[in-house]
This record gives C-alpha cells, sequence and structure tokens, in this order.
C-alpha cells in the first residue's frame, strides 16, 4: 500500500545504482525552497477513494463551482504552458499565469540546474497520465488546489508511435487475408509471410521513428506539484506553488519499478486508472487475507495452549 513520502524518505544502494545506470534525470525544482514538501504519493485517503470509485479524488460539493475533471484538464494545459516557459526563461509570458513569489523562487531554483537538466523541464498535457488533488481549501476569500501530476517525457509521443505499429500490423494481416481470399496466396504460404511482413512492417516503422522500447526504457517518472490559488470562481487560476522531481529521486526502487511497470501495461492499451485501481483491491485483499491467517493462527494456538478444567 502506497503512502504518503516526501523528498527525503531514504533509499537502498541498489536504487541509487539503478537510477545512475538509467537515462536522463529531470531535476529537483522548486518555488518554495524546501524540497522535503514535495507531495510524491496519494496517501491512504485517495487509494480508499481509488479502490471505491475508480478516481483518486471524490467530486467537489456543488457550491465551491470547481468540476475535478474540467479543473484537471485547465490544469494540464496550464502546466504545459508554464512549464516550457519556464524552461526556455520566457519570463515575460507568465504574467497572470505565475505569482510573482512563484516566478522569484523558481529562478532562485534554477541556479542550480544545468542546462542539460533545464532542456527537461517542459511538459507535454499528453505526457501526463495520472493526476490527483492531495490539498484544497475553499473560503470566502480564496481557492486553492494542489494538483499533483505523473507524466513522462515522450510519452504522447511513444503513444503515436504504437499506434501506428499496431495500424500497420493490421494493414498487413488484412492484405494477406485479402490475397488468400483472391487467390493469390495460398493459405499454407500466408502462415509463414505473415512473421516476416510484420518484421518487414516493423523494421520501417524503427528507421522513420525511434522503438518504442527504447523510448520507454531511457525517459521516467516526472513528479509535479502545482498549487492553483484564485479568489473565487470569477477570477482565473494562478499558479503560486510550482515543484518537480524525478520518481527515481523520490521512491524507493521497488515502488518506482511498479509505477513504470503499470504504465507499460497501458501502453498496450488499456486504463491506467483501472490498472492501477485493480493493483490496489488485489493489495487490499492480500493484506486481508494476510491479518486473517495470523489472527487465526494466534487464535489456534491460544486455544491449544489453555488449561483444560
Amino acid at each position: 500500500m502506497l503512502q504518503t513520502r516526501l523528498y527525503y524518505a531514504r533509499k537502498p544502494p541498489i536504487f541509487l545504482f539503478k537510477r545512475l545506470m538509467s537515462g536522463i534525470k529531470s531535476p529537483t525544482l522548486t518555488s518554495t525552497g524546501d524540497p522535503k514538501k514535495i507531495i510524491t504519493s496519494l496517501g491512504l485517503p485517495r487509494i480508499s477513494t481509488m479502490i471505491l470509485s475508480g478516481k483518486p479524488n471524490r467530486p467537489f460539493p456543488a457550491e465551491y463551482g470547481v468540476d475535478i475533471d474540467e479543473m484537471t484538464d485547465g490544469g494540464k494545459q496550464a502546466i504545459s504552458l508554464v512549464t516550457k516557459c519556464v524552461q526556455t526563461g520566457q519570463w515575460e509570458n507568465l504574467e497572470g499565469l505565475l505569482s510573482n513569489e512563484c516566478i522569484k523562487g523558481l529562478r532562485q531554483s534554477l541556479d542550480n540546474i544545468t542546462s542539460e537538466e533545464r532542456s527537461t523541464i517542459g511538459v507535454n498535457d499528453d505526457d501526463i497520465f495520472f493526476s490527483f488533488i492531495p490539498e484544497f481549501q475553499f473560503e470566502q476569500t480564496k481557492q486553492s488546489i494542489m494538483l499533483v501530476t505523473l507524466s513522462m517525457p515522450r510519452l504522447g509521443e511513444l503513444r503515436q508511435i504504437i499506434g501506428k505499429n499496431k495500424e500497420a500490423a493490421k494493414a498487413v494481416m488484412d492484405q494477406i487475408q485479402s490475397d488468400v481470399k483472391a487467390g493469390i496466396m495460398a493459405k499454407e504460404e500466408a502462415a509463414t509471410e505473415i512473421p516476416k511482413k510484420m518484421k518487414e512492417s516493423l523494421e520501417q516503422l524503427k528507421n522513420e521513428h525511434q522503438d518504442s522500447d527504447t523510448i520507454f526504457r531511457s525517459n521516467d517518472i516526472v513528479i509535479g506539484n502545482y498549487r492553483f490559488e484564485r479568489e473565487n470562481s470569477t477570477y482565473e487560476w494562478t499558479i503560486v506553488e510550482l515543484s518537480q522531481i524525478d520518481s527515481r529521486n523520490a521512491w524507493s526502487y521497488l515502488f518506482h519499478r511498479r509505477w513504470k511497470g503499470r504504465l507499460g501495461i497501458s501502453l498496450r492499451g488499456y486504463d491506467f486508472y483501472t490498472i492501477l485501481r485493480w493493483d490496489y483491491i488485489t493489495d487490499w485483499f492480500a493484506i486481508l487475507v494476510f491479518f486473517n491467517f495470523i489472527s487465526a493462527s494466534l487464535m489456534s494456538g491460544g486455544m491449544i495452549g489453555a488449561p483444560h478444567s
């Protein structure tokens, strides 16, 4: 089960070795000046909500005037625009999107980041595969929402490549079936031609685009924290806090591999939220079975050891 963990969580040596052997890492960037405040996992309340409803957050009451899905979609677009401007240093384009305090904090944080690391700050909205809201505050004079996102660089591009691979495979199958029906190709010949044509098609796509496996292995999950605030529903949202951290610097090795494994499964055509929900459900049942077994063992031991009257 996931627990809320912060940046300073201790990591085993094997994690550090794997992290060093992985691809380009995203830098730790924070406008607050304190990376320990970065929220890096769901926490038990949102895990419970995922199990019950398939989403990490329940809808807000109507009087708040905030639809979570609409807020999240708009937030992703804002995040994409803002992070790309931060990456390229176009601070003049951030007026009204970022608070002055946030811009000041980001500029200070960027002083400790190399130019190579800076090139990874921008987040495309189609690279975000999961998000949740761990903190929110609705008062008469202020609305505040913390949006946490999980993204992977080039994920949108990767999905497009996988889609093209599937289309190419279908085209090969359709052509061979058509040739068999027309008598151009014998059924026995089709059995040997299918693997050959599939391989040729994939090789051609590989020459046009980078191999999907290479893209997936050379990129990793980035955790983003973005706090949106406004006075009330008639005002536009402004980002007042912005933080990013590479998941390899925030999660333990096994924890990290599990999340990336879920992402890999989703690329086969499955909904990530559904995968995560069933993963939590199986975890929950495994814990229940374990505790029931322990309880039964203790009760059985107590009865056997009890003195007879």
